[in-house]
């Protein structure tokens, strides 16, 4: 592979980062050479329930939709697309699901749970680096949060223009004019995407919002209007929903540059948030609980692509994504595949979206298992989400002692309200069993708080061990070699 881009040096200036002034930046320009070839932008937004949009990800689920939040630029992409009606973020909080979507990986695989100890082992390949090795043609920028420890940043995983608005707020924040930044990350995206175009480059794009996170800010028009407003059945929160609409037009913006430069039908576009919302802060009912829990509103997510052969004002509800499908999806985008980790978890969705795949009978082919693993806090927890011809299932196991089990049929139980562990206990062993082998195949971290007495990881031999160490170590690592300048190899 060639010396990776961040390394070569750097073009005499990039004027709009040299306005805005801004010092935790890095940037290398492209090739310039024209490749008829798709462009990719991932809208990632953070802590956004599955209910909050205008638009419904279930039009069959009761009350799945705000009725006080308007986002009808989303509302728009989603009647242009195909919107998941069973998409899930890879972790229930922040920055272990971006570790995941980076390197389609599951948390529990890649050692990655929490948000302390978030980095992205330094010999593990990235979706911007398999780009780069396969493509090299291609542009990759990343804008906003990133939500990685130990000093990392976009540029040390392959990102070649990138802009980490952490710590928040960033410095083109304003009270008034950039309340949440979003002005400041939207701004940069759309003078890379102007650049791009100028120099007729395919890209791949993240823009990374801060947005709906706390502390919630908003526009004080947006305020206003909410309000005055009357309440939702479930939202109610006047400057929370201004900060949800405030990121609807953000997203609005981006596309109107999709459209100002007519590369909208070549470009997909995903929009997905990464875990579900704060239920302090909002409502993801019918669904259970929120942020921070493996119950479906934890992990829920609104999920819409729109895109070259994507089917337009669908609702896939038969299939599930996850966070961790991202990078095979974009490699198959690409046409590269082949180029996909051999050990990566995910699958691409392109067939599901381009509607080549199903259409028959439900056989085992269409099986699928998800694994969460969260064992942190007061009530560490891991959950199994199992789909067959026979139903989905849901299996969440609390890790105390003797372990806790709760067992629930998503087919009809999506709000999770009726437990079937007593009533099919069988389900429920061999559910808690699955989960049990798979998190000792992956070598998955122990919970890192006592509870209870006995045991902390009643778990077959093997399992634990190292983990946290080693990802303590790996991350120390990566920061030497970042700090000393060591280019990767």
């Amino acid at each position: 592979m060639d010396q990776p881009r961040g390394r070569r040096g750097r073009p005499a200036a990039w004027l709009c980062l040299l306005a805005f002034g801004a010092t935790g930046v890095g940037w290398m320009a492209g090739a310039g050479v024209g490749h008829a070839q798709p462009n990719v932008i991932l809208f990632l937004v953070d802590d956004q329930g599955w209910t909050d949009p205008s638009v419904s990800m279930d039009p069959g689920i009761p009350g799945a939709v705000s009725d006080y939040h308007e986002t009808p630029r989303l509302e728009a992409l989603a009647a242009e697309g195909t919107r998941f009606g069973s998409a899930y973020a890879s972790a229930t909080v922040c920055a272990p699901s971006r570790v995941s979507i980076e390197t389609g990986m599951s948390p529990a695989a890649i050692q990655v749970t929490d948000n302390v100890r978030a980095a992205i082992p330094h010999a593990r390949m990235t979706i911007p680096e398999i780009i780069e090795a396969e493509k090299p043609h291609y542009a990759t920028a990343h804008f906003g949060k990133w939500h990685e420890a130990f000093g990392s940043t976009p540029g040390d995983h392959g990102y070649e223009w990138w802009f980490n608005a952490l710590p928040y707020p960033t410095p083109g924040h304003d009270p008034e004019t950039n309340p949440k930044d979003l002005e400041f990350v939207t701004g940069l995206a759309e003078l890379f995407i102007d650049y791009q175009v100028s120099i007729d480059n395919p890209f791949y794009l993240v823009v990374s919002h801060h947005a709906v996170h706390v502390p919630i800010a908003a526009l004080q028009a947006t305020k206003d209007y909410y309000a005055q407003k009357p309440p939702g059945t479930h939202h109610v929160r006047p400057n929370y929903a201004a900060m949800t609409d405030d990121l609807d037009t953000a997203l609005g913006r981006i596309l109107d540059k999709l459209d100002e430069h007519q590369i909208r039908d070549e470009t997909y576009v995903i929009y997905t948030s990464d875990n579900g919302g704060h239920a302090v802060f909002t409502s993801n009912h019918p669904l259970r609980d929120g942020k921070g829990t493996l119950w479906e509103g934890g992990v829920r997510v609104p999920f819409v692509v729109t895109g070259p052969g994507v089917l337009a004002n669908r609702v896939e509800t038969e299939r599930a994504a996850v966070g961790w499908d991202l990078m095979p999806t974009i490699l198959d985008w690409l046409g590269v595949l082949h180029a996909l980790p051999a050990d990566a978890e995910g699958q691409s969705l392109r067939a599901v979206l381009d509607g080549t795949a199903g259409g028959g009978p439900c056989t085992s082919a269409d099986d699928r298992t998800l694994v969460w693993h969260y064992p942190h806090g007061n009530s560490p927890h891991s959950a199994i989400r199992r789909q067959t011809c026979a139903g989905t299932h849901k299996l969440i196991r609390f890790w105390e002692t003797p372990p806790v089990v709760h067992l629930h049929d998503l087919a009809s139980d999506w709000g999770e309200t009726v437990d079937l562990a007593s009533s099919q206990p069988d389900l429920a062993a061999e559910l808690e069993q699955e989960l049990l082998d798979h998190l000792a195949a992956v070598g998955s971290p122990c919970p890192n708080v006592a509870v209870s007495q006995g045991p902390r990881c009643p778990v077959p031999p093997g399992s634990c061990g190292l983990g946290w160490e080693l990802v303590g170590v790996a991350a120390l690592l990566h920061l030497a070699r970042h700090r000393r300048g060591t280019p990767r190899g």
